[in-house]
């Protein structure tokens, strides 16, 4: 791929390309594009990759109702579909203005990511600023770029609930018995009070009638509480404790773990 308005970045690390940005100025001739060393290029689909720059292409993928689409535009989203890329432009928010009148507004400069980057969440949501832009008319476009290996030490979210262990169902049953208030209409007469008792009844003897939402509420109470004193807590528990845990794991686990929901 040779153009003197095209620059690739690689982001290394021990020498091996963690991200590859490929920067494009598209410079529009009076007829047809300049897009050709960009189409012809196959980007490597084991390295994450990211085409950012001015296009300088309208595409309905993109641009915003009523622009006549680039002749161009069908030959280079087939290429984006073959390579795997996404825009990751935020929708709708355009990039250039035009300083006269009969310019029509549009979104011109874009950041193109392949699976692999959108996978491993390399980089962080596109913004679009005019205000940084130096004086251009067009938009300047930021965004975050996260090494990939930092991206493994980000705590998941913890677990909720507990372990069931069969061999304490007896003490978890007398624990959650002990705990039912006595003024549920199901509670054995043998449960104690709980100790806070604000706004609930004191027993059967108060004539008091317990709402629906206020003895869910004191039920689940009970079995959360008979949980917290006789079960451990759910916990994820950390691979990397495997003695067979390598650099190729760490990244497998990364994947896996910042993938988008779907098939894909």
């Amino acid at each position: 791929m040779v153009s003197l308005n095209t620059m690739v970045l690689d982001v290394l690390d021990n020498m091996s390309i963690t991200l590859c940005i490929i920067n494009v100025y598209h410079t529009q001739p009076a007829r047809g594009h300049d897009l050709h060393h960009i189409l012809c290029h196959e980007p490597d689909d084991t390295i994450p990759t990211a085409v950012v720059g001015d296009l300088n292409t309208h595409s309905p993928m993109w641009s915003l109702p009523g622009h006549t689409p680039s002749s161009w535009a069908t030959l280079f989203t087939d290429w984006m579909g073959a390579n795997s890329f996404q825009c990751k432009n935020p929708p709708g928010v355009l990039m250039w203005v035009g300083s006269r009148e009969t310019d029509h507004p549009s979104i011109l400069d874009l950041v193109l990511a392949n699976d692999l980057v959108c996978y491993s969440a390399q980089l962080g949501d596109v913004t679009v600023s005019l205000a940084d832009s130096l004086g251009s008319d067009h938009a300047t476009l930021i965004f975050d770029i996260f090494p990939l290996d930092s991206i493994t030490i980000i705590p998941p979210p913890a677990p909720s609930g507990f372990k069931v262990d069969d061999e304490l169902k007896d003490s978890w049953v007398k624990e959650f018995i002990m705990l039912l208030p006595p003024g549920l209409p199901y509670a054995p007469k043998h449960c104690t009070a709980p100790l806070d008792l604000t706004g609930t009844p004191s027993g059967h003897e108060s004539g008091a009638q317990e709402s629906l939402d206020e003895s869910l509420n004191l039920f689940n109470r009970a079995i959360n509480e008979a949980s917290r004193h006789t079960l451990k807590p759910n916990r994820i528990p950390d691979p990397r404790g495997a003695r067979w845990w390598n650099d190729a794991c760490s990244v497998a686990h990364t994947l896996a773990r910042t993938t988008s929901a779907g098939r894909e």
